[in-house]
This record gives C-alpha cells, structure tokens and sequence, in this order.
C-alpha cells in the first residue's frame, strides 16, 4: 500500500519531534539512578542536531524512497 507524500512527511517530522521531546536517557539517569546511558547523551544530540539541520533533505529522503 502505497503511502502519499504528505503523509510521509508528516511521519518524519513527528518522529522528529518525538526525539526532541523524548528525555528518556534523564529519566534513567536521575529518577532511576541508572547511569548505564550516559555515554549515549552526545550521539543523540549529534543526531538531532545533524536530523534539524537537514530536516527537509530527510524529508525528501522518505519521500523518494
């Protein structure tokens, strides 16, 4: 089944959002003590930075297939 344009994008910018607004690592590492996903802190801001940066070639990326 093929999925429209529109649609395609209105998945990448909502997944988009969900890792802006995701604090699961700070969630671990201060309400459960757990310290095991520190390291994982820097990779993700690198990506959401690289991902906002670019956001309308990730776009077009999902939409080309």
């Amino acid at each position: 089944m093929p999925i429209e344009a529109p649609a395609l994008v209105d998945g990448v910018r909502r997944l988009w959002w969900k890792w802006m607004t995701d604090f699961w690592q700070l969630e671990f590492h201060y309400d459960r003590g757990d310290f095991s996903c520190d390291e994982l802190f820097s990779a993700d801001e690198a990506l959401l930075h690289w991902w906002t940066d670019r956001l309308g070639q990730v776009e077009d990326a999902f939409i080309a297939g």
